[in-house]
């Protein structure tokens, strides 16, 4: 899949595209379902598969809610889209200039660059100054396809659904919703060393805020380190019984490894939140927990 980095006013000279347009933060199974289309589309017109996307997020850009990362930054979205057959990812600059075009001048200053044969996208979807524009004003122009909700237990199923779910800690929701366990990736950071004291040693992972944050708290996760995807418990919180963080911070403990990661890329996939962060009086205390923490986990495992 080719990365295309889109600039206005250039006529770029692909094949024939099949598109898929959207925000397509999350890429969830409404995402999926939607870009399925693009690729057969694709192949039922000879054509190749094309994403176009934005980037910052038109809701940050415009205010529409604060900064708070994203499900699927950039990289995991390409990787992702690459593995479901979409032969471009187009990301245009999104801005209040843009967003201040009228559907017509943005059809012209986007779709136009591109010999597009068929468009899809879903039932929500607008553009265009005000979301004045949408599949029904494209079919003017082009073959449309517009796909309706994929709804989880009654609810359509959105980027904002799943943040929502995040926030409360429902990682069954998510996983339902997204077809796969939501992960971040980090590189491993010298922490205080306290998890080795403990018999528990831990990976301190930086957390870049390109991630959404899940809920502060412990979780049964899988990690994946050096090509190997293991079983693990993770804490995200500020470390209430040492008062040392205002900033969160996420530490993992994969079960049955004790090497060092440092300096390592992992990747971290929440499975089932077990508890909330909780303040404890003295160290053994907490030990008792953490142990206990891993032996629900690996209980959960068995149904994951």
């Amino acid at each position: 899949m080719e990365l295309i980095r889109f600039e206005f006013n250039k006529k770029y000279a692909l094949p024939p595209l099949a598109v898929a347009l959207g925000h397509f933060d999350g890429l969830h199974l409404a995402h999926r379902e939607l870009i399925g289309r693009a690729v057969a589309a694709a192949k039922e017109t000879g054509a190749k598969s094309a994403v176009i996307t934005f980037d910052p997020h038109p809701d940050y850009v415009l205010k529409k809610r604060p900064p708070a990362g994203y499900l699927t930054p950039l990289p995991l979205k390409r990787e992702l889209l690459a593995s479901w057959g979409i032969d471009y990812l187009i990301v245009a600059p999104f801005s209040k200039e843009l967003a201040e075009l009228e559907p017509e001048e943005f059809e012209n200053a986007v779709l136009a660059s591109f010999d597009i044969k068929q468009i899809v996208v879903g039932f929500d979807y607008r553009y265009g100054r005000g979301g004045q524009g949408d599949g029904d004003r494209l079919k003017n122009k082009y073959p449309v396809i517009v796909v309706p909700a994929v709804t989880y237990q009654g609810e359509k199923i959105g980027s904002a659904f799943i943040r929502r779910m995040l926030t409360t800690g429902d990682m069954t929701a998510v996983r339902a919703m997204f077809g796969r366990y939501y992960e971040i990736r980090g590189k491993v950071a010298f922490g205080r060393g306290r998890g080795r004291l403990y018999g528990v040693p831990t990976a301190n992972v930086v957390v870049s805020e390109d991630y959404h944050a899940v809920k502060k708290g412990v979780y049964a996760v899988f990690v994946t380190a050096r090509g190997a995807r293991r079983f693990g418990v993770a804490d995200y919180g500020v470390m209430p019984t040492f008062a040392l963080d205002e900033k969160p911070r996420l530490e993992v403990h994969i079960v049955g490894f004790s090497e060092s990661l440092y300096g390592e890329e992992i990747t971290v996939e929440f499975a089932r939140y077990l508890r909330e962060e909780k303040r404890f009086s003295d160290e053994k205390d907490l030990i008792k927990q953490i142990r206990r923490d891993i032996e629900a986990a690996q209980k959960i495992r068995e149904e994951l």
